[in-house]
C-alpha cells in the first residue's frame, strides 16, 4: 500500500510539469546563453544557425493560461469521448482490483498457514486468482483503449499544427528554421499526446489505487493511517521540487534538440559548400558541441531523477 501511494504522489507531482507541455511556447524559446558562447559561427560562406524559435522569451499576450491549455486539449479529445469513457471504466476496475490484491494475498496466506480444512483454504485462494485475472484483463483493456485514443489525438493534433504553421506569414519562416519547426512538430506533439495515452491514464489509476489502499488501511488501523497520510504530504512536497526542476530541464532539452536538428539539416543542405571549403571536421565538431549540450542536460535530468528516487525509496522504507 505504501508503494502504491508513493507512486501516486510522484505521478501527481509530474502532472504539473505535463500541464506546461499541453501547448508548447514555440515562439518564446532562445538558445541558452551558456551555449551561445560555446558555439562559434562557421567560417567562410556558411552562416551561423538561426535560433530554434523566435526571439522573445516573454509569453505572447494571446497565449492561454493553464486552464485554456487544458480546454484546448479537451477540444482535441472531444471526438474520442466515448473511447475515453470506456477506458476510464476499465481503469477504475483495474485500479480497484490491483489495490485489493494485497488484501486477498494476505487472506490466502493466512488461510494456508492456519491449518484449517482444505475447503476453507481453497476459498481465499480462488478469490485471489479471480481478482488477479480480472486485474490483468482490465489492465490490458485499459492500456489498449488509452493507447488508441492517444494515437487518434496525436494524428488530429499533428494535422492541426501543420495547418496552422502553413497559414503563418512568410516572415515567420524567415525567422524560424524549417528543421526546427519539423522537430517541434514531431517531438512536441508526441509529448502532448502522451498526456492522454500515458500521463492522465497513470495519474488517475494511481489516485484510485491510493484511495482504495487508504480505505483498507483505515479499516485495519485508523491511527496508523494518519501517519501514513502525513508522510505522503512530505513526499508530495519533495516531488513538487523535483517536478519544477525537471520541467525546466525538459524545456531546455527540447530547444537543444531542435537546434541540433537545424545544424544537421543545414550541413546536409550545404554539403557541397562544406566539401569545397574542406570544413567537414569543423562541421562535425560544431554538431558534436550541440550534442554535448543535450547530453549535459540529460545527465542533469538523470541526476535529479536519481536523487528523487532515493528520497522516495527512503520514505517507502519508513512507511513499511
Amino acid at each position: 500500500m505504501a508503494t502504491i501511494a508513493l507512486k501516486t504522489v510522484l505521478v501527481l507531482a509530474s502532472l504539473h510539469s505535463t500541464a506546461c507541455l499541453v501547448r508548447p511556447k514555440w515562439l518564446g524559446v532562445r538558445t541558452p546563453t551558456s551555449l551561445q558562447h560555446r558555439l562559434p559561427a562557421r567560417a567562410g560562406r556558411l552562416r551561423p544557425p538561426r535560433p530554434a524559435m523566435a526571439a522573445s522569451d516573454a509569453p505572447h499576450p494571446d497565449q492561454p493560461g493553464e486552464q485554456g491549455r487544458w480546454a484546448q486539449l479537451g477540444e482535441l479529445c472531444a471526438q474520442e469521448a466515448w473511447l475515453l469513457c470506456i477506458s476510464a471504466a476499465f481503469m477504475v476496475a483495474a485500479a480497484v482490483c490491483e489495490a485489493s490484491l494485497p488484501h486477498f494475498t494476505s487472506a490466502a496466506l493466512f488461510a494456508a498457514t492456519t491449518g484449517g480444512s482444505h475447503m476453507e483454504a481453497q476459498r481465499p485462494v480462488r478469490r485471489l486468482l479471480a481478482v488477479g485475472l480480472l486485474s490483468a484483463v482490465f489492465t490490458g483493456a485499459r492500456g489498449c483503449a488509452f493507447w488508441i485514443a492517444g494515437a487518434r489525438v496525436l494524428r488530429r493534433l499533428k494535422a492541426k499544427v501543420y495547418s496552422c504553421i502553413l497559414r503563418k506569414p512568410t516572415a515567420y519562416f524567415d525567422v524560424n528554421d524549417s528543421a526546427a519547426l519539423s522537430s517541434r512538430l514531431s517531438s512536441d506533439t508526441s509529448k502532448i499526446s502522451d498526456v492522454v495515452s500515458f500521463n492522465l491514464n497513470i495519474i488517475a489509476r494511481q489516485v484510485i489505487q491510493a484511495f482504495v489502499a487508504l480505505c483498507w488501511l483505515v479499516s485495519i488501523h485508523a491511527r496508523l493511517s494518519l501517519v501514513y497520510v502525513a508522510m505522503l504530504v512530505v513526499s508530495y512536497a519533495g516531488n513538487q521540487v523535483y517536478s519544477r526542476i525537471n520541467r525546466q530541464l525538459s524545456k531546455l532539452t527540447q530547444t537543444a534538440v531542435a537546434e541540433a536538428s537545424t545544424v544537421a539539416t543545414e550541413g546536409f543542405r550545404l554539403v557541397r559548400t562544406i566539401k569545397v571549403h574542406a570544413t567537414e571536421d569543423d562541421e562535425s565538431a560544431r554538431y558534436d558541441r550541440y550534442c554535448a549540450h543535450i547530453e549535459d542536460l540529460q545527465e542533469r535530468q538523470g541526476k535529479v531523477y536519481g536523487v528523487a528516487r532515493v528520497v522516495n525509496g527512503a520514505i517507502t522504507v519508513v512507511l513499511t
